[in-house]
């Protein structure tokens, strides 16, 4: 049986006083203290005897326990006057248990003498009224509202209030020509990306898609790092590298923390100016090395890279499979071909089947020669991103490439030409038909740009899952709710530099493809 609770039996035996007991709760009850304090009590002895007689120990030792004793007097004297306080609160509490406090005659009579003297000086001098505490209304209050910045200002729909909400955008020109433009919103993230003046535009029938293919590439490692070193550094600061291609831009881009922007844009020139494109297998021989416009003959260790290359092939030949089953992608791709036929802008982004089985590394050097100068080179910022500073980092990262010569193709750069025309691709398998109805829309700088933007946000997309009513506002979204003319449909404004392409996309059941159009077209 326990010798501490004596209810329980006993599990164990104190090793100092040799008692039994049943639990830790037993071994740390008042019934067991002594042997407790004497246990701790040897062990400061102990470590006292360990000290030695260093005087400053002892100093040391004994301003701890004056402390420590200070301390407990305190706690204590704390403890007495709460006791006293409690005690006192406690009898005016049991004399007031029974009394209906609405009676004032019974109320007063349950008070101490003492009570009722402190209680008429305070009627006497006025002091009563403050222990009630006075409302005021909270519509009365006088407290200024707090004042929100301008930035967050609630603003209306017209441009010039609604202006107040957007940071300004700072630009700034390096001397070799390439351009720094940020938006500085004070956030804890940011955005920097290069925006590069080279897409499947700027490529030819033989190479079309080589700029697709060297998106792919980029990422394979570089000099300095491998590819695998690349996506630890970039994960370990919680950000987020990628890429993409358009027609007329390829974009490196990364999102990170405010303060890692120096890191991500060092990582981003990096793969610009260093990119090993493939290479992995050593073969000493002379090479030509590019880091963008700055070329140079050395005695280098070069690579062949057709593994990394055959494999990045594979997967961008799958990739073009899985778009030609998006039937929106193949509809405006022939879109695009029909209405720039015979132009860059007819051509694909991924290429033909044929160009990309057969695109080289040395295809994928060349158009870097060509086209990846800082005069054709944008790098942008958002968020928390300091102008001054990426200003800077740009000058360190990219003031040292020379501006550089265009050597393209003048006709890859030259006006598109818009050509009004139809192209069908049947499939009578299909149930549904996808069709795009497009004009020639306006450039980015061209004053009809704004306007064609807000037709297209007037116009807008539907489907059949949002439903219809009078209350739409787009009339080709209640016409098709009414008659069933669409499935779906939205509207599109797709601009390049100098030309664009304004239009419709729907999908329409076939027997009703041909009213749905000329609904579309009114």
């Amino acid at each position: 049986m326990c010798q501490l609770c004596n209810s329980i039996r006993s599990k164990y035996v104190c090793p100092r006083c040799n008692i039994s007991y049943c639990s830790v709760s037993c071994y740390k009850s008042p019934n067991h203290s002594d042997c407790s304090e004497e246990f701790y009590k040897g062990n400061v002895q102990e470590w006292l005897a360990a000290e030695g007689t260093d005087p400053e120990a002892k100093n040391e030792m004994m301003e701890i326990l004056k402390r420590i004793n200070q301390q407990d007097d305190e706690f204590d004297d704390c403890i007495d006057e709460s006791d006293g306080d409690s005690d006192e609160e406690e009898s005016l509490s049991d004399r007031l248990a029974m009394v209906d406090l609405d009676n004032p005659d019974e109320l007063w009579a349950k008070l101490l003498p003492e009570e009722k003297q402190e209680f008429l000086e305070l009627i006497k001098s006025g002091d009563v009224a403050k222990l009630v505490p006075e409302w005021e209304p909270w519509w009365e209050d006088k407290h200024p509202m707090p004042k929100i910045p301008k930035r967050f200002r609630a603003t209306s729909a017209h441009l010039s209030e609604v202006l107040v909400n957007c940071p300004p955008t700072k630009t700034t020109t390096l001397n070799n020509g390439m351009r720094i433009a940020t938006e500085d919103t004070g956030d804890l993230t940011a955005t920097i990306g290069l925006w590069i003046d080279a897409g499947s535009r700027c490529e030819n029938e033989s190479n079309n898609g080589v700029a697709h293919f060297l998106e792919h590439m980029a990422f394979k490692g570089t000099s300095k790092r491998s590819q695998v070193d690349l996506e630890l550094e970039v994960e370990n600061m919680g950000a987020h590298l990628n890429a993409y291609t358009s027609r007329e831009q390829t974009v490196f881009y990364a999102k990170c923390l405010k303060q890692d922007v120096p890191k991500a844009l060092e990582i981003l020139s990096d793969i610009l100016q260093n990119s090993k494109l493939g290479e992995y297998r050593i073969m000493f021989s002379n090479y030509l090395i590019i880091s963008l416009n700055l070329c140079f003959i050395v005695h280098w260790p070069s690579c062949s890279g057709e593994n990394e290359i055959e494999r990045e092939r594979g997967v961008i030949l799958r990739e073009m499979q899985e778009v030609e089953t998006n039937l929106q992608e193949v509809v405006f791709d022939h879109l695009h071909a029909t209405a720039f036929q015979g132009t860059p802008l007819g051509r694909t982004i991924l290429g033909p089947t044929q160009n990309i089985k057969s695109i080289s590394r040395n295809d994928l050097v060349e158009y870097i020669k060509t086209y990846y100068k800082p005069s054709r080179m944008v790098l942008a910022g958002a968020g928390g991103v300091d102008h001054n500073e990426l200003v800077k980092l740009a000058e360190q990262h990219f003031g040292k490439a020379e501006r550089g010569e265009i050597t393209a193709d003048p006709s890859l750069l030259g006006s598109i030409r818009y050509t009004g025309s139809e192209i069908r691709v049947r499939d009578d398998a299909m149930p549904l038909a996808h069709v795009a109805i497009a004009v020639e829309g306006a450039g980015w700088e061209s004053a009809d740009n704004i306007p064609l933007m807000i037709a297209n946000t007037l116009i807008g997309a539907w489907d059949r899952s949002q439903g219809g009513g009078l209350n739409n506002s787009s009339k080709l979204a209640l016409a098709c709710t009414q008659d069933n003319l669409a499935h779906s449909f939205q509207s599109f404004n797709t601009c390049y530099k100098d030309t664009g392409l304004w239009g419709i996309y729907l999908v329409a059941q076939t027997l009703s493809l041909d009213v749905s159009i000329t609904d579309s077209l009114r």
